[in-house]
């Protein structure tokens, strides 16, 4: 009985260490990704370039979910994202009566790769495969 006691008495601690360490690394993308805003870099479904229909936009991600999409100083439409740290994926909806380019922006994107003020994700959907470049402004 004390030996069982004593083996969840260590088990608890520890448990609740890796749940503290996941908070702070979801709270560290949560700060990168809604600290300062980004631009599209790159944007190209199947073999199509679409990055020069991004000229202008910049894209500013909210701490309550929120994504505005801002063209010459001016929010053009508001949609919602959420990212998930554990499937290292960011879901993007803009609204249905958003204009080109952004419901290019729809759905679930992977992170492939990333770095101090960059983040590069694809996506696959309906058999179309699209590469997406942000960077930070």
């Amino acid at each position: 009985m004390i030996r069982s006691l004593l083996v969840f008495l260590l088990i608890i601690p520890f448990s609740h260490c890796k749940k503290v360490k996941e908070d702070l690394v979801e709270r560290k993308v949560l700060n990168f990704i809604t600290d300062g805003r980004w631009k599209v870099t790159e944007l190209s479904k199947n073999t199509v370039d679409y990055t020069a229909d991004f000229s202008g936009y910049q894209f500013d991600f909210k701490t309550n979910d929120q994504v505005d999409a801002i063209k010459n100083g001016s929010v053009q439409k508001t949609g919602t994202w959420f990212g998930d740290a554990n499937t290292l994926t960011i879901t993007s909806t803009f609204p249905s009566d958003a204009t080109h380019p952004l419901p290019l922006l729809n759905g679930v994107w992977k992170l492939v790769d990333g770095g101090d003020n960059f983040a590069k994700a694809t996506k696959t959907e309906n058999g179309d495969f699209s590469t997406l470049t942000l960077e930070k402004i």
